[in-house]
């Protein structure tokens, strides 16, 4: 049997951070959803940390699965989610029952592709892929 090395997670979380900070200067087009919800969508690549007290985290999209999940941030945090797949994806508001696209809604269009959103209000916001159904395609936000 062969193992893989796996790295340590505070060196993925350094990482994660310094992609996010190295990735500011692309063509962001962010828009308000209301006072306390921003989002927008770029090409820049991250990777993932699963609890922020710094104001930036991710959230990776790969094998059909976002993840963290669930993820537990502070209000204000700028969230971004990376698409690690060949596919598309969204990051839609809401559940498939009741979606709330109004909240945020998020296009991963292609592999690398990535939808930042920050949330300044605390509460816990679902959401899910529209594309594809599956236990994965489903994953939370908390905000405290």
């Amino acid at each position: 049997m062969h193992r893989h090395p796996r790295l340590p997670a505070g060196f993925v979380a350094v990482a994660a951070l310094a992609l996010v900070a190295c990735g500011g200067a692309g063509d962001t087009d962010a828009t308000e959803q209301s006072d306390d919800t921003e989002q927008s969508n770029d090409t820049e690549h991250s990777n993932d940390t699963e609890q922020s007290d710094d104001k930036e985290a991710s959230v990776v999209d790969a094998t059909f699965n976002f993840q963290p999940d669930p993820l537990v941030v502070a209000a204000g945090t700028t969230i971004t989610f990376v698409n690690e797949d060949a596919i598309d994806h969204t990051v839609t508001a809401g559940t498939r029952e009741q979606p709330t696209p109004q909240v945020f809604d998020g296009q991963l269009a292609e592999q690398g592709a990535t939808f930042v959103l920050t949330l300044g209000e605390p509460g816990s916001y679902e959401y899910f892929c529209r594309i594809h159904p599956g236990p994965g395609m489903t994953a939370s936000i908390t905000v405290e």
